[in-house]
């Protein structure tokens, strides 16, 4: 999905949003387990962003929680990842402004992905 920069997620339906302290990105991933056998994988923790400073970020597990279930509408799973399948995620940083030039990388070092800049966030998203 796209990359978006918001204030709040997980909001609607008489629920009160998660606030960022600076703003939300967004990123909407897929993951696709390319074993043999089925697999765990928790994006939360092996992924990381990286800016143009080299300071680094981890995915917000509550709003990335909230943006799955109530913004996207997606029915978690906990069961291992079937082997060739891709599987929805998303992935929520909640960043200072004028954070730049993102890539996210793994914990462990295998790779290192650049973001293409996100659209500012609108007011009131």
């Amino acid at each position: 999905g796209d990359v978006e920069q918001r204030s709040t997620v997980g909001g609607g339906e008489g629920r009160d949003p998660l606030t960022a302290r600076g703003e939300f990105l967004v990123l909407p991933i897929s993951v696709t387990n390319l074993g043999a056998e089925p697999a765990s994988f928790g994006a939360v923790s092996r992924l990381r962003l990286v800016d143009g400073e080299g300071k680094e970020y981890a995915p917000d597990g509550r709003a990335s929680g909230a943006a799955f279930l109530l913004d996207l509408g997606l029915e978690p799973s906990f069961a291992p990842r079937q082997p060739g399948l891709a599987y929805p995620d998303v992935l929520v940083f909640d960043l200072p402004p004028g954070a730049h030039d993102l890539a996210l990388v793994a914990t462990d070092g295998s790779f290192r992905l650049p973001l293409p800049p996100a659209p500012a966030a609108t007011p009131g998203s």
